[in-house]
């Protein structure tokens, strides 16, 4: 079984992209949500519960990989801040 990686790309980034191609050529199986277009369409507080929804239902442990980077990140910092305990 593949470790898996919750990957928040910039604006505009897809999971199977660059960043997203690098950590499965390292053996990881890449999950996470593409900041696209319609992503962005949405209302903020929309986008973080998304995020929020997502780490809690598939990373809300110990071993939990996330990478994040550029937008990607400011979503998860203010998805982890509406969680208690992570």
């Amino acid at each position: 079984m593949r470790k898996k990686v919750y990957l928040l790309p910039g604006r505009g980034g897809r999971v199977d992209g660059f960043m997203g191609k690098i950590l499965s050529d390292l053996g990881y199986e890449v999950v996470g949500h593409n900041i696209d277009k319609h992503f962005q369409t949405t209302k903020f507080s929309q986008q973080v519960a998304v995020i929020k929804d997502d780490l809690e239902a598939l990373f809300f442990d110990h071993n939990a990989k996330v990478v994040a980077n550029s937008y990607g990140a400011y979503l998860f910092l203010h998805a982890i801040l509406e969680m208690e305990g992570f």
